[in-house]
């Protein structure tokens, strides 16, 4: 079933204040930055999504990625992960490239990270209690099982730009209608031309166009 999007835009009052995060903030011949924008929107699907368990599909992650390139510096986040009774958590992240996972094992048995993924390797034996990093310098899709556990799996999206939003998709029932929803927020986008586009577990891939003006917020819903 095809994807449709229904985008709106308002101002943004308050968006004339926040800095960029990209090096395109920079003040460039003693001119400011136009300011940035934002878009939200909510995200509405029929196909149906396992939204119970900490192992379920509920996430989902919503990207964007300009048409031109831009420069940005690498992340300096870090992102905890534990493993416990015998899962990662979370089960879902998203980070920028440059961000460092901490695994910290709070199993009283070995547990083990390993990725084979082309972004993203790793064979790391865990005892209890103990703590390791991961350092993710590529963009890229990596899951990351205990080999010891193969049933512990962990999912991550490593993207290059910092415009980004990850949220949890709820059932919703309407009588006998049923529906999978989630509202998104990315803010700090500088103005531009962009791709938006999601990802989930379970559901295909999608991408809309979408232009962000300076100041002002688009309300860009997906519905199918």
């Amino acid at each position: 079933m095809a994807m449709k999007a229904i985008h709106t835009f308002v101002c943004a009052a308050g968006l004339a204040g926040l800095a960029l995060l990209s090096s395109s903030s920079s003040v460039q011949g003693g001119e400011e930055p136009p300011p940035p924008g934002a878009l939200h929107g909510k995200f509405i699907t029929e196909t149906r999504v396992k939204t119970r368990g900490a192992t379920s599909d509920k996430d989902l992650v919503l990207y964007l990625t300009p048409k031109e390139d831009v420069e940005v510096d690498a992340s300096k986040a870090k992102i905890e992960v534990v493993q416990e009774k015998l899962q990662f958590a979370p089960h879902v992240v998203a980070c920028q490239v440059g961000s460092t996972l901490v695994f910290q094992n709070k199993d009283s048995v070995t547990h083990n990270v390993f990725a084979d993924d082309d972004c993203c390797g790793a064979d790391i034996d865990m005892e209890a209690g103990q703590e390791t990093e991961l350092q993710l310098d590529k963009a890229g899709d990596v899951a990351i099982i205990c080999r010891l556990h193969p049933g512990m799996e962990l999912y991550i999206k490593v993207l290059p730009y910092p415009w980004f939003t990850q949220t949890t998709i709820e059932k919703i029932k309407d009588g006998d209608k049923k529906t999978y929803e989630a509202s998104f927020r990315i803010d700090d986008v500088p103005p531009g031309d962009y791709v938006l586009r999601f990802w989930n577990k379970s559901l295909e891939l999608r991408e809309f166009d979408v232009t962000i003006e300076s100041g002002k917020e688009l309300e860009f819903d997906i519905v199918d």
